[in-house]
């Protein structure tokens, strides 16, 4: 069972996904409200994305999060392993 956390990481992971499609880079407040997660906690968990590097951010005009293009073979295993640890997968 993922927890609430690793759910909205993977929500936000895939609609900042469908933005890059559209060429836009949504910001904490778009992605909170589209994945209907709390705006601080949705900071948090893009914030560890960030630091673990699954995501890019950039802050300023034209900022918000995007995936460069070395950021393409991200796979579920990554977002999991990064939210949870390894204890997901050794229970």
């Amino acid at each position: 069972m993922l927890s609430k956390g690793t759910e909205y990481a993977i929500r936000a992971l895939v609609y900042i996904q469908l933005k890059k499609w559209e060429q836009k880079r949504p910001g904490v407040g778009e992605i909170a409200r589209e994945i209907e997660a709390p705006e601080a906690y949705s900071g948090k968990i893009l914030q560890t994305l960030t630091k673990h590097k699954l995501l890019n951010s950039m802050k300023g005009r034209g900022g918000g999060f995007f995936f460069s293009d070395n950021q393409s073979d991200l796979s579920l295993y990554d977002v999991i392993f990064v939210m949870e640890g390894d204890s997901s997968f050794r229970n």
